[in-house]
């Protein structure tokens, strides 16, 4: 896994141990290959945000993982994110290797999505899987996505605000960094101007309208807040209008306060209690008839 742009891990429910809530923790293994084909057992696939590491984006697992579905985590580095973007196709390809791999293609599979980066992820991803020319083992059966604090517009500030978040320096030191990074995104731009499609920063810069116009049509849930200096709400509903009007089943949750990527730490039990009735609804609508 070492030649991978990205970090992972695969946890599935241990029939065998208790079901006691304070066994939750004991009752899941990280592993990375299945030992059983069930193709029926729910799975959640949660994207990361730019700067996250295991133990943050662990802390949402417990939501799913109490009601027996399999997660998967998905971190991609920062420094891929924003300067190596070109790198997020081989991620994507990555991603369904590693459900290939653990006899995962074919469960249903709901994604939760976090910022700009895990939406970078699942676009490249949803073109894959809805390409005419994906291969039978990329057709994964989709019941649903989650975005959380996602999509935004292409806003260099937004961006240089973002990369900043993950850095892990004083205060002159990323004020610094985000300055270089501002540099870069305006000369990028520019270049991008003169050389349109030639630069891999712009995958990244059409992010906003790939998810806008997903070929997928699962349901979609959106957390997003009208506090959060990143990801402007106004972004989020514009998104929220188009996938409606493309007939897509969208339910959403807005708050006044919270900031990016902190809604569950703001609000936990409203949060909680969202992504699982979505989740619940979604596997259930894919389950067959008795």
């Amino acid at each position: 896994m070492a030649d991978q742009p990205f970090t992972y891990s695969v946890h599935f429910p241990d029939n065998g141990s208790s079901n006691d809530e304070e066994d939750d923790k004991q009752s899941f293994e990280v592993i990375h290959k299945s030992e059983a084909g069930d193709h029926t057992t729910p799975v959640v696939v949660l994207l990361g945000w730019a700067g996250c590491k295991e133990k943050h984006l662990r802390k949402y697992t417990p939501i799913y993982e109490k009601k027996g579905y399999i997660t998967l985590t998905l971190i991609v580095p920062a420094k891929t994110l924003f300067f190596h973007a070109y790198k997020i196709t081989d991620v994507a390809h990555g991603l369904l290797n590693i459900l290939a791999e653990n006899s995962l293609s074919n469960n249903p599979i709901i994604f939760h999505v976090f910022s700009n980066g895990g939406s970078m992820v699942y676009s490249q991803l949803a073109a894959l899987i809805n390409s005419s020319n994906s291969e039978k083992q990329h057709r994964l059966s989709v019941a649903g996505v989650i975005f959380d604090s996602t999509p935004g517009k292409r806003r260099i500030l937004n961006a240089v605000k973002a990369f900043m978040s993950t850095l892990q320096f004083g205060e002159v030191f990323r004020y610094l960094l985000g300055f270089c990074l501002l540099m870069y995104l305006v000369f990028n731009h520019c270049l991008r101007l003169l050389l349109p499609g030639m630069l891999a920063m712009e995958n990244g810069f059409q992010l906003f309208n790939s998810i806008c116009m997903d070929a997928c049509k699962c349901p979609q849930l959106f957390l997003y807040s009208k506090g959060d200096k990143i990801i402007m709400a106004e972004d989020v509903e514009e998104v929220i209008a188009v996938r409606k009007e493309k007939g897509v089943q969208v339910k959403s949750i807005c708050w006044e306060d919270s900031q990016h990527v902190a809604h569950m730490r703001a609000h936990p039990e409203v949060y909680s209690k969202a992504c699982m009735d979505f989740a619940e609804a979604c596997f259930a609508s894919t389950k067959p008839n008795p």
